[in-house]
């Protein structure tokens, strides 16, 4: 359990220093939350992969790097964001 709890809370970390939380509409009656955590370092969006799901997209980030976007949205986000509340 306690390892669990370390890696919600290192999920927590990344979202709250690297990341993003929206609420998205979409259309007239549906809406979604989304998380994502940008970085340059492959191995965090591959651990939030592993550990929590999503997708992960690679873009081109000047000068000559890449740049690593994982993402997550809908039902699974709102519970990640549920269970990383303060």
């Amino acid at each position: 359990m306690l390892q669990g709890l370390k890696s919600l809370g290192y999920a927590a970390g990344l979202i709250d220093g690297k990341g993003t939380i929206q609420y998205r509409l979409r259309g007239k009656s549906a809406s979604e939350f989304y998380v994502g955590v940008a970085n340059t370092d492959p191995r965090i969006t591959e651990w939030l992969f592993r550990r929590y799901g999503g997708g992960v997209t690679v873009a081109e980030c000047p000068p000559h790097r890449l740049l690593y976007r994982w993402s997550l949205s809908g039902r699974h986000a709102l519970a990640l964001l549920k269970f990383i509340a303060p």
